[in-house]
C-alpha cells in the first residue's frame, strides 16, 4: 500500500475513483489513507476509512478481514475476523488466531491449536509466526522445549526484520548461553531493533552505548536513545534518564529532574527505580528527606525482587 505521505494527489484520485467502482484493495488502501488522516477514532474520517475497510471485507479481501480483526474491541469477534482471514490463506491472520488460543482472547485457551497456527503462518513465511513459534521452543509451550529450533526460529525473523526477533538475538549473544558470546553480534542486532524506532531495541543499543559493550562508547546517543524509548513509556528507558541526571552524565546535575524520572519508572512498577528514589529520599536529594517514603520505596522494590 502507498504511504500516505508518498501518495500524490493524482494517485490519491486513482484510488478514490478504483474504491468507487468497487475495486476491493483500493477500497482497502483508501480506508487506511482516511483512517491515518484521522485525529482521533470518533471523527468522520476514521468512520468513514472504516466503513471503506468493511466494502473490502465484504469482497473478502483478505488484509481488510485481519485489519477488522485487529480492530475489533470484541475478542470473539476479532477471532472471528482473524479465523476468516486465515481460511483465506493470510498468513498474519493465522499468527493473529493463534495468538487468540495461546491467550485465550475469544476463544478457549488451546496451546495445540496455537501452536498449529504458528507453523501453518511460518510456512508462509510469517516473521511474526516464527517469533511465536520461537518462544513457545523456548520455554517448551505447546511443544518440547528445544532452545536451538527456538534460536533458528529467532534468527530466521530477526533477518526478515522482526524487532522483538532482533532483540530476543541480541540478548543470545550477549547471554552466551546458546551461542558464544559475541558484544559486536549483539549490539549490531539491537541497532537493527532500535532503526525500527522499537523503543526495547533503543534502550539495549543505549545500554552497549554506555557502556563500550560491542561498540565504542557514545553516552550522548545513549541518551538520545533513552529519551526516544521513554516516550513509549519504557520504564528502564526512564531511570536511564534519571541516572544520567543524578550522576551529571552529558548533562548538568540536576537531583529534582533525576528524582521525577525515578518517580516514573517506579510508577510503572521498575524495581530499580524505586530503590533509587528511595535513596533520593534518605538523603534529600531533589526530594524533601522523608525515610518513611524511602522505607516504602524499599518495600516496593522488594516486591519486584529488588533488593
Amino acid at each position: 500500500m502507498e504511504d500516505n505521505e508518498q501518495m500524490t494527489p493524482e494517485q490519491r484520485r486513482r484510488v478514490v475513483e478504483a474504491a468507487v467502482a468497487g475495486d476491493a484493495e483500493s477500497q482497502y488502501m483508501l480506508g487506511h489513507l482516511l483512517m491515518a488522516e484521522a485525529e482521533t477514532e470518533e471523527s468522520e474520517s476514521y468512520t468513514e476509512g472504516l466503513e471503506w475497510l468493511n466494502k473490502a471485507a465484504a469482497q473478502d479481501y483478505a488484509d481488510a478481514v485481519n485489519d477488522l480483526g485487529a480492530l475489533e474491541e470484541d475478542p470473539a469477534k476479532a477471532a472471528e475476523y482473524f479465523s476468516r482471514a486465515a481460511d483465506m490463506g493470510m498468513p498474519d491472520a493465522a499468527c493473529n488466531l493463534g495468538l487468540c488460543y495461546e491467550s485465550g482472547h475469544g476463544v478457549e485457551p488451546d496451546m495445540e491449536k496455537a501452536v498449529a497456527l504458528y507453523r501453518q503462518a511460518v510456512e508462509q513465511g510469517c516473521p511474526a509466526a516464527m517469533y511465536q513459534l520461537a518462544v513457545c521452543y523456548e520455554f517448551g509451550s505447546g511443544v518440547e522445549q528445544d532452545t536451538e529450533k527456538a534460536f533458528n526460529l529467532y534468527a530466521d525473523a530477526a533477518e526478515l526484520g522482526h524487532a522483538a526477533a532482533q532483540n530476543c538475538i541480541g540478548d543470545i549473544y550477549r547471554e552466551g548461553e546458546l551461542v558464544e558470546e559475541d558484544p559486536m553480534q549483539a549490539a549490531a542486532w539491537y541497532a537493527k531493533a532500535a532503526e525500527q524506532d522499537d523503543p526495547e531495541g533503543m534502550v539495549n543499543l543505549g545500554m552497549c552505548l554506555d557502556s563500550a559493550y560491542g561498540v565504542d562508547e557514545d553516552k550522548q546517543t545513549a541518551m538520545e536513545l533513552f529519551a526516544a524509548a521513554a516516550e513509549h513509556d519504557m520504564p528502564e528507558a526512564i531511570y536511564n534518564l534519571g541516572c544520567y541526571y543524578r550522576d551529571g552524565i552529558v548533562v548538568e546535575k540536576d537531583a529534582e529532574v533525576a528524582a521525577s524520572h525515578f518517580y516514573a519508572a517506579a510508577e510503572l512498577g521498575y524495581g530499580p527505580a524505586a530503590l533509587a528514589l528511595a535513596e533520593a529520599y534518605e538523603k534529600g536529594e531533589g526530594v524533601e528527606k522523608d525515610e518513611s517514603i524511602a522505607q516504602e520505596l524499599r518495600e516496593m522494590a522488594a516486591e519486584s525482587g529488588e533488593e
